[in-house]
Order: C-alpha cells, then sequence, then structure tokens
C-alpha cells in the first residue's frame, strides 16, 4: 500500500474514533437528562445509575482520543520523506 493511501486510511480511522469520542459523551450527558427526566435528583440514588455510564463513557472517549493521536503520530512518521534514499 502506498503511503497515501495508507495516511487516508489512518484518517478515516482517526475522524472515525472521535465520532465515537463525541457519541459517548452525548450519551452519557443524554442519560443525565434522561433521569431527570424520570424524576431521581436525590444524589446517592442519581450517583448509582449515573456513575457507571458517566465512567464508561469517559474511559471509551479517553481511549478512543488516545488511540487518535497515536494514529497521527504514526501517520505523520509514514508521511516524512527518507532523508537517507
Amino acid at each position: 500500500m502506498n503511503p497515501e493511501k495508507h495516511v487516508s486510511v489512518l484518517f478515516v480511522l482517526r475522524v472515525s474514533l472521535w465520532i465515537v469520542a463525541l457519541l459517548a459523551t452525548v450519551y452519557w450527558i443524554w442519560y443525565s437528562v434522561y433521569l431527570h427526566i424520570q424524576g431521581i435528583f436525590e444524589p446517592a440514588e442519581y450517583a448509582e445509575y449515573f456513575r457507571p455510564v458517566f465512567y464508561t463513557c469517559v474511559i471509551i472517549s479517553i481511549v478512543s482520543i488516545a488511540i487518535s493521536f497515536a494514529l497521527y503520530h504514526y501517520a505523520k512518521k509514514i508521511n516524512k520523506p527518507d532523508l537517507l534514499s
């Protein structure tokens, strides 16, 4: 696979990972609103329902963004011309 095509595939993967991070963030915000719509305002009860969803979504977002940055640095490394040849 030529470097330009490889970098293009990595770009699509990176954009997909950012979309996953955005969707995870939107989901935990939506879930928070949903709990309030259901009438769950008591902090102890709210935290019991919300905490697992929030932590899972935050972990998904952080991991996907970290992988995206790793792919970005890998793409820069591929795209860099070889100075010795």
